[in-house]
């Protein structure tokens, strides 16, 4: 969901080393520290002054940015940067405001003058694009401090100190990171094509949610068996092109087959350099390797883990689903039907527990609301007359607000021929439809 589908930021007084940007606390080798993945895009908590908020943790990255800035962060002081963000998508750039000297804190990992950036624009709202909570990005900042192994298979990172950090590099292929231009890392791979493989640099991007994209230029074309589409959000708009499959995609010696592949319209990538980057990896073929990513020594190392074999596939409902509404539930355990719901109008707070009054902690639950936000054409949903606009009430006779968006894509992508049935909204008018998932290619 994202062409660069889109961090946030205590003083303490014992054992933290008095370094540059982010520390280990003192005699801690490492940290681990969970994450929640949602729609293949790694969700860390974190505190920005005391405040608890979630982040994506992107290797795209360079700076820190801030999502919102609501009555939550009012210890957060911006000032006009003079800085311009360009990211993925058709629109002007985006004016970004500065604040220097906060403290960002993850796990026992702190900065105590961190700078973020935040761009004041409903564009970056990515909370309701994804249906959950989050307040901002995180990347450079991190990696390049630190040996991060991600474990995507069990959902954690473990920071390391990388004056202490030991080489376990067994089963896995290690790949050597370039760093071009903006802090960036990218590897180099090949793809096969029916003329023969095509190098290609691309970049390491935890912070998309696709599996690969590859930009047009002398050498590399899209497929004939390809489809028009939209293919994410990104810091400007939306990002449309073309989505097909590659056969094969070579990263030394790992061999993945059959991948999703996106193709972006030249004019909604006009801001990147296809001489430095030729497209990326995202979250979607990342998700299959638990990686060990590794700054200092410029390198990385994939390591094969159960997602690995999975297919990859495309959306054959045609809906394209955005969160407009999210509620957080609050139950506390062991009582039945006594909760608490609060509307979240600006993505909430991002704990992913919550204390109740008798000291409980459970961890937090959404309801949620959906919009369609767009029918592919000669779809099986456009076909059935759904419309962008249409609000989802329930799918398969169950209430669609118990769905996580990422279970809808996933059912929307499972399997050709299932049928789905989906009551709608439209201007007040309950209609209910029912459409067969197609392959598109």
């Amino acid at each position: 969901m994202k062409g660069k589908v889109l961090v946030l930021f205590l003083l303490i007084s014992i054992g933290f080393n008095a370094q540059e940007g982010f520390v280990i606390e003192s005699g801690i080798k490492s940290k681990k520290i969970k994450f929640e993945l949602v729609h293949d895009l790694i969700i860390v908590p974190i505190e920005l002054n005391g405040v608890s908020l979630s982040f994506i943790l992107d290797t795209g990255v360079s700076r820190t940015i801030v999502f919102d800035k609501s009555s939550k962060y009012q210890s957060v002081q911006y000032e006009s940067s003079g800085v311009q963000f360009k990211g993925l998508g058709k629109g002007n750039s985006l004016a970004a405001l500065k604040s220097d000297g906060n403290i960002f804190r993850i796990g026992n990992v702190q900065d105590k003058n961190h700078t973020v950036y935040h761009t004041p624009s409903e564009r970056t709202s990515f909370s309701f694009r994804i249906g959950f909570p989050v307040h901002g990005i995180l990347g450079y900042e991190l990696f390049q401090k630190f040996v991060v192994e991600i474990n995507y298979e069990k959902q954690f990172i473990i920071l390391y100190d990388p004056r202490s950090y030991v080489d376990e590099n067994t089963n896995g292929y290690m790949a050597e990171l370039y760093f071009r231009k903006q802090k960036k890392p990218l590897v180099l791979a090949k793809y096969e094509t029916e003329t023969g493989l095509v190098e290609v640099n691309l970049l390491i991007d935890s912070g998309s949610s696709t599996s690969v994209w590859l930009f047009e230029n002398k050498d590399v074309k899209v497929p004939d068996n390809s489809f028009k589409d939209l293919l994410g959000s990104g810091l400007n708009n939306n990002i449309y092109g073309r989505k097909s499959k590659i056969k094969k995609l070579y990263l030394g010696d790992l061999v993945v087959n059959d991948i999703t592949t996106s193709f972006p319209d030249r004019n909604h990538i006009s801001g990147v350099s296809s001489y430095d980057r030729h497209g990326s990896i995202g979250g979607g073929l990342l998700k299959r390797f638990n990686l060990v990513i590794n700054y200092s020594r410029k390198k990385i190392i994939f390591k094969k883990n159960k997602y690995f074999s999975l297919p990859f596939n495309f959306n054959m409902s045609g809906i394209s689903l955005g969160c407009s509404e999210m509620t957080k539930i609050i139950v506390k355990k062991n009582q039945r039907l006594k909760e608490r719901e609060v509307k979240i109008k600006d993505a909430g707070a991002g704990n992913y527990n919550a204390r109740t009054s008798d000291n409980k902690i459970v961890k937090d639950r959404y309801k949620y609301k959906y919009e369609v936000l767009r029918v592919r054409d000669k779809s099986p949903a456009k076909i059935a007359g759904l419309r962008t606009g249409d609000v989802v009430l329930k799918i398969n006779r169950k209430d669609a607000s118990k769905y996580t968006l990422s279970e809808l894509n996933n059912m929307f992508s499972s399997e050709e021929g299932r049928k789905i049935s989906i009551l709608v909204s439209r201007s007040g008018v309950k209609m209910n439809f029912v459409i067969y998932l197609k392959s598109v290619i």
